[in-house]
């Protein structure tokens, strides 16, 4: 609902309902786009985190029901809101550096399971990235944790 007003469906454009029916983890699990272990919260409705309720989920963002349409149907959709996703950023990000260009110049920084979203940002924008787990000098085995936690991971780093 934080994404946008209203979505395509079934050669339409919908309003969606502004209430909590789905979150982005069930776009991106839909998508297959969603990193294992890392949806960490419960869902909208507190059902399973399958393909098939996140195809349900969406579709009550629409007021309607997973049967009314066929899986590719919720997968477009789904697609749709990743899209939108990406261009709410792109937007954002050429808002504030339009206000200084200089800052366009800088390396945007990579972490977490957004990992995917913000390089494809910084790909239409033309701007190089870099993984934050790559700025810290961090031992093999804890790489991973570094980058899917990078606010820790960061504050550690300052306080030494």
């Amino acid at each position: 609902m934080a994404t946008a007003q209203g979505a395509p469906l079934n050669g339409l454009w919908t309003t969606l309902i502004n209430e909590n029916f789905a979150t982005m983890a069930d776009v991106h699990r839909i998508l297959g786009t969603l990193p294992a272990g890392v949806d960490l919260m419960a869902t909208a409705d507190g059902r399973e985190k399958t393909v098939p309720a996140s195809r349900a989920r969406l579709a009550r963002m629409l007021g309607s029901d997973a049967a009314n349409a066929d899986s590719k149907s919720w997968d477009l959709l789904a697609r749709w809101f990743a899209e939108a996703q990406i261009r709410a950023i792109v937007d954002a990000v050429m808002l504030v550096t339009s206000s200084c260009i200089a800052m366009s110049a800088a390396p945007v920084i990579a972490a977490g399971i957004g990992v995917d979203v913000v390089t494809e940002v910084a790909r239409r924008l033309g701007l190089s990235w870099e993984r934050f787990d790559e700025l810290l000098e961090v031992v093999p085995e804890a790489r991973n944790a570094v980058f899917h936690c990078a606010p820790a991971a960061a504050l550690t780093a300052l306080a030494l």
